[in-house]
């Protein structure tokens, strides 16, 4: 008889799949996680984390990650067609194999997942014999704040200023959205936006100048509205009418995040962002710029050298050696693969030893 998988409520997804069928006593096949693709991957520690020896980890096509524990059931054919009459609009039934090598069904969603935020493949930028950046290929998705970490010189700020069209790359591609950045250079970027502690706005100007003077550099709509609420929603309102240069650098630092949300972005780079703030300030800024990615679905690409910041923040980390992607993964698991306390020793490790993590 077929064997139909049943699991609760996803996470930021109320989805409830069906329950037919009976439970099998002690059957060895749990499946014990989803994610966002529809692809089948294997995530070892949420794995261990469920006790389960037998399993099957399977990616759920929902718009936000989530990983649940379920229970094989077995099911007559019958109850099978029963139960795809059952299920939400959109989702279909597709097949998985078990880790005890069994099929079993599993509902999905049917519908064309999003595409990424920014997806990069073979990026490479050379300047003449030297290689900034090796051919590195990447997602950052909606709802998904990725990490760009590595020591100084290892590729981050090139490949943030190729991804801003700053900088031409070598060769490789940069699609921000469904659209090419080399083709469609302007419409690429009309959702993006960045911030870095080493590009600070006109001190010359007030703060409300620097953000009008953006506004329409952007196109942004009810301009006039929308740097109220960007100079509320950093705690500016106070300062609007002060010079930018007299300002400390905390506060010149805000004005460049309320700068950097001015259109809404859909790819919100960040270098450094809270490099100037005091522990209160920073801890405020990364509120709120989670929350600015749980309300747009945006997505967000965040460098910076507090690993603590890292780990608090950050949904996923890519660690960048000598212009390659050398470790991609969770920043609350990723030390522990390599046999590392935390995040800050396997930072380090990567600074002084990539070579014994090559291929790790």
């Amino acid at each position: 008889m077929p064997l139909l998988f049943s699991y609760g409520t996803l996470r930021e997804e109320d989805v409830q799949l069906s329950t037919f069928g009976r439970r099998l006593k002690g059957h060895p096949d749990e499946l014990v996680g989803f994610e966002q693709s529809s692809l089948r991957v294997e995530d070892p520690a949420f794995v261990a984390a469920s006790g389960k020896s037998d399993h099957a980890v399977v990616k759920f096509t929902g718009r936000n990650e989530s990983r649940v524990a379920g229970t094989a059931f077995e099911v007559s054919h019958e109850e099978l067609l029963k139960a795809d009459r059952y299920e939400p609009a959109g989702y279909k039934r597709v097949s998985t194999t078990l880790a005890s090598g069994k099929q079993a069904w599993v509902y999905a969603d049917a519908r064309l997942p999003p595409p990424p935020v920014l997806a990069i493949r073979e990026l490479c930028k050379s300047y003449r014999e030297t290689v900034a950046v090796d051919c590195i290929s990447f997602e950052v998705r909606e709802n998904e704040i990725v990490g760009l970490l590595g020591p100084n010189g290892a590729g981050k700020t090139t490949t943030i200023n190729m991804v801003l069209g700053v900088l031409e790359p070598t060769s490789g591609s940069i699609r921000i959205g469904a659209v090419d950045l080399r083709r469609q250079r302007s419409r690429a970027l009309e959702r993006t936006n960045f911030a870095a502690v080493y590009t600070p706005l006109p001190g010359n100007l007030t703060v409300v100048e620097n953000l009008r003077v953006f506004g329409l550099l952007y196109g942004v709509r009810d301009l006039r509205l929308r740097i109220d609420e960007v100079l509320g929603q950093f705690d500016l309102v106070r300062f609007r009418d002060a010079k930018l240069g007299v300002l400390s650098s905390g506060e010149q630092t805000r004005v460049a995040l309320a700068k950097a949300m001015l259109n809404r972005p859909h790819l919100l780079l960040l270098d450094e962002p809270t490099a100037s703030l005091d522990p209160a300030s920073a801890r405020d800024v990364r509120n709120r710029i989670r929350t600015m990615v749980r309300e747009t679905q945006a997505g967000v690409l965040w460098t910076s050298h507090n690993m603590q910041e890292v780990q608090e923040v950050c949904d996923r980390v890519l660690f960048l050696s000598r212009g390659r992607v050398l470790l991609d993964g969770d920043p609350h698991v990723l030390p522990g693969q390599h046999g590392k306390a935390t995040l800050e020793d396997l930072f380090i490790a990567v600074a002084r030893e990539p070579l014994s993590l090559e291929g790790a």
